[in-house]
């Protein structure tokens, strides 16, 4: 799915496109082959989106996700890209 962004501010654009890339940067496994959502390193995933920051122009820092927020886009993320993994899967068949 295509999103065109009508917005103008640049704050809103970088913060959609940074946290584009954090979640996109997310495995479905671990490097010990274990699932993330099974893993250790599931935690530090959903760090990475809480403790995102993006500075305003006045040079504030803000952090615009909490816990709860960010572990809802993490497992939506991983929801996603299994869903996704197996439609090609099935592609394939």
């Amino acid at each position: 799915m295509q999103v065109k962004i009508k917005s103008k501010s640049k704050l809103f654009k970088t913060i959609i496109k940074d946290v584009d890339a954090l979640l996109n940067d997310i495995p479905l496994m671990d490097h010990e082959g274990v699932t993330l959502e099974d893993s250790m390193m599931l935690d530090s995933y959903i760090d990475s989106i809480k403790n995102y920051k993006v500075k305003d122009e006045k040079g504030t820092f803000h952090y615009p996700f909490g816990t709860t927020m960010a572990t809802v886009m993490v497992f939506d993320e991983l929801s996603d890209k299994r869903e996704e993994e197996k439609d090609e899967s099935d592609r394939r068949r």
